[in-house]
């Protein structure tokens, strides 16, 4: 009514849009006037239209509380080619975070060899990867270290429109550390097991060989190739297998670790080790196989053995004797 009593009173037009309770319903209403305290009312019903625009104002204002509160970093960027070869980019558009992960600020309108100097040289597969995807729309992941930031990085492409490339992504220095240190860690212990001067070996639950290192291929004369997924049973069969297997068994049902000595027959001879086997588990905790480590004692056996018999020698001959022996200690 204000409205209608003022373009009445004051003779100038005016437009607006209203929500009317009563009837649940929005308009488009057009007001002027032909005559002082005279007004001529024309609307439009634009409930639907209304409905939509609100949806979308509040559906714009839901991915802006997102942009803004992500929790990575997001690039919105214009990608630069000298003839469809990428050689720069422009940051259009971040988000609050971005300066936050990368320690950049008033980034957007410049070019990233202006902001960083140097980082088309030193990471030139990011120019390339952002290149591609901006020509070819394909999406695309990469997780890369940027010597110039001395972080690394967990980047994901995507193409909103031909030229253009966004990119969100997160600091991963610290779990990229930790993984590095596991490969090295795993390298060490890889190096150490096949290099050791003892035989190591891993099988599984069924006594199916899962890891093998050279000296027990030098030792048993066996390529890992062959032996890879195969038992005692099938790599040495009758009593050697048999005993192999049993003594895994004990180590298995008991969750313990053994000591025991095991033979193994090659074609020339015997063989003595001293076996050190232990149970392996799962990430359930329940055994899934065992590892063991065996020392070969062969020329100690043997050694003992040559001493055995020429103690036995000399206790025939001494008892054999017919004139009376003895031994004198200095």
């Amino acid at each position: 009514f204000e409205i209608c009593g003022r373009v009445a009173l004051i003779g100038n037009p005016e437009h607006f849009e209203t929500f009317v309770p009563a009837l649940n319903e929005w308009y488009s209403v057009s007001i002027y006037s032909t005559k002082k305290y005279h007004f001529v009312a024309m609307f439009e019903l634009i409930t639907k239209r209304k409905l939509v625009e609100l949806e979308l104002i509040e559906s714009e204002e839901r991915y802006r509380s997102l942009f803004e509160n992500m929790s990575e970093g997001f690039a919105y960027c214009k990608m630069i080619y000298e003839n469809e070869i990428p050689i720069d980019f422009i940051y259009l558009k971040t988000n609050p975070i971005f300066s936050t992960l990368t320690g950049l600020k008033d980034v957007e309108g410049k070019r990233v060899s202006e902001v960083i100097p140097g980082f088309c040289d030193s990471n030139p597969e990011i120019i390339d990867l952002y290149g591609r995807v901006a020509l070819n729309g394909r999406p695309e992941h990469v997780e890369s270290y940027l010597p110039l930031l001395d972080d690394w990085y967990s980047v994901s492409v995507y193409c909103p429109k031909r030229e253009y490339f966004i990119a969100v992504f997160d600091v991963i220095t610290e779990r990229k550390k930790i993984e590095l240190d596991l490969i090295k860690n795993r390298r060490f212990l890889a190096d150490l097991i096949e290099n050791s001067g003892t035989l190591i070996f891993v099988k599984d639950f069924d006594g199916r060989y899962e890891l093998i290192n050279k000296k027990w291929e030098a030792i048993t004369g066996l390529k890992r190739s062959k032996v890879i997924g195969k038992t005692d049973d099938e790599l040495f069969p009758g009593s050697d297998g048999e005993s192999f297997r049993k003594n895994d068994l004990i180590v298995m049902q008991t969750c313990t670790m053994i000591e025991t000595e095991e033979i193994l027959s090659t074609e020339d001879k015997k063989r003595f080790f001293i076996s050190i086997k232990f149970p392996t588990f799962d990430e359930d905790g329940k055994v899934n196989g065992i590892c063991g480590v065996s020392t070969e004692i062969t020329e100690r056996k043997l050694a003992e053995e040559a001493l055995r018999r020429s103690e036995e020698r000399f206790r025939s001959i001494v008892e054999g004797a017919p004139d009376a022996i003895f031994i004198q200690a200095e």
